[in-house]
């Protein structure tokens, strides 16, 4: 496959099914992936949905994680041996549209050899609810779809080994300055497939490096841009190579399936935090959320 490829020549490949001892901790990822921490950013969102630009918010959680390759699940109990170690990217996107709420999660888990075994998405509105997911098995993905939508209702399809869109927020944390570049075959996000109401097949995208990011010549920070000519649509990504390619932000430009208008999402930085939030779950903890510019649940 032309992904592998390409990865081939860029890192040296490992075998997948390595035992529990050798995946607590990968060459391959760097040690800020290893201090016990999660890196946790928050984002202002702005987002292109129906007619407007829509207001909302985006935390975007980064960790290590050690994966089992045959469950395809977290390493729990440590007693697996078929596990690897995985960066796994948490992208949780809330949004109002009008008077009702959209609530979006994505969880992607990339191995340190750039390959992604598994993503899963959900997608929350006051009309109901949609799920999908895709398993990677002898280079081929596994999708399996739910919808409360007639025509999306239930899928299951399988496609070859190519891009995810979802994990290049992963690929960009390992790979950084390596990543791929040129024409690829790629299948857009599960958010994107599930709102624009696209068909789980894999389009072509056309990858490079970029110096303008909203407008604005870069000059400390590095752009990545994906372009998705047959559904006239450009994503660029914000990169800070200072900050262990951290993503700063990124626009996403594409028509509205209601008006076939262009409009741009975006997300700008607010706040990030090395933390285990996963410890910091009482009530003493809220003032954390400030920190990290997070909407305020609490009651008067």
């Amino acid at each position: 496959m032309v992904k592998n490829l390409i990865f081939v020549l860029l890192i040296f490949c490992g075998a997948c099914n390595q035992s529990y001892e050798q995946s607590t901790q990968s060459p391959r990822l760097d040690d800020y992936w290893y201090q016990g921490k999660a890196e946790v950013s928050t984002y202002a969102l702005t987002q292109n949905r129906y007619r407007d630009e829509h207001p909302g918010e985006v935390t975007l959680l980064q960790v290590s994680e050690d994966f089992l390759t045959d469950k395809q699940v977290k390493n729990d109990h440590r007693l697996n041996k078929n596990s690897v170690s995985v960066l796994k990217s948490n992208l949780l996107s809330k949004f109002t549209t009008g008077v009702y709420d959209y609530s979006v999660m994505t969880s992607v888990f990339t191995n340190a050899d750039a390959e992604t075994l598994k993503l899963s998405n959900s997608v929350q509105d006051w009309c109901g609810h949609t799920w999908l997911q895709a398993n990677k098995k002898s280079n081929t993905y596994k999708l399996t779809g739910h919808s409360y939508f007639e025509n999306e209702n239930e899928q299951s399809v399988k496609i070859n080994d190519v891009f995810l869109e979802d994990e290049i927020f992963n690929l960009i944390r390992i790979l950084k300055k390596e990543m791929p570049t040129g024409s690829v075959q790629m299948l857009p996000s599960a958010q994107t497939l599930r709102m624009l109401h696209l068909p789980l097949v894999p389009i072509q995208a056309d990858l490079k490096w970029v110096q303008k990011f909203d407008g604005v010549k870069e000059d400390s920070k590095l752009v990545y841009q994906i372009s998705m000519p047959q559904i006239q649509r450009t994503i660029k990504i914000l990169i800070d190579p200072s900050n262990n390619f951290s993503i700063e932000g990124w626009t996403d430009a594409y028509p509205s399936v209601f008006d076939k208008k262009i409009r741009t999402t975006k997300a700008v930085l607010r706040a990030r935090k090395l933390i285990d939030y996963w410890n910091k779950n009482a009530k003493s903890d809220e003032s954390i959320r400030n920190e990290m510019q997070l909407t305020d649940y609490k009651q008067d």
